[in-house]
């Protein structure tokens, strides 16, 4: 061997070790930008999962609307046709009631017309 030769060796070997630094280099960082680049998509996950979680609970907790478009014009039509259906204020009989009953009665045995129908508003409260 010449010593050109050997020369030439050491320096294609020093070429093929900076070259392979290189390399190396390149790789590592193109590891650790995946790494950043991961760690960010990860808490930007967490972050929509959160948003998400909480959207979940407020759709969940929230009362179940019907009141869609169709059910709307439904319910319309339902109070226009049979009206609206008011809770009776008291459970208990009507403190007139049983006097406009005992009223009537006592007039020979037969309801006037206007005790009649005041009797019968009566009854229909209850």
């Amino acid at each position: 061997m010449t010593p050109d030769l050997v020369e030439d060796l050491f320096q294609l070997d020093a070429k093929r070790r900076t070259q392979r630094r290189a390399a190396q280099q390149r790789y590592r960082k193109m590891i650790n930008d995946r790494t950043d680049t991961l760690a960010v998509d990860t808490q930007r996950l967490k972050e929509e999962i959160k948003q998400l979680e909480l959207q979940h609970k407020l759709l969940h907790s929230r009362i179940p609307s019907e009141a869609t478009p169709w059910n709307v014009v439904v319910e319309y039509f339902r109070l226009f046709r049979y009206g609206c259906k008011v809770p009776a204020l008291t459970t208990e009989p009507h403190k007139h009631h049983g006097t406009l009953v005992a009223e009537g009665s006592s007039e020979s045995g037969r309801f006037s017309a206007s005790s009649n129908v005041t009797r019968c508003q009566c009854e229909q409260r209850h």
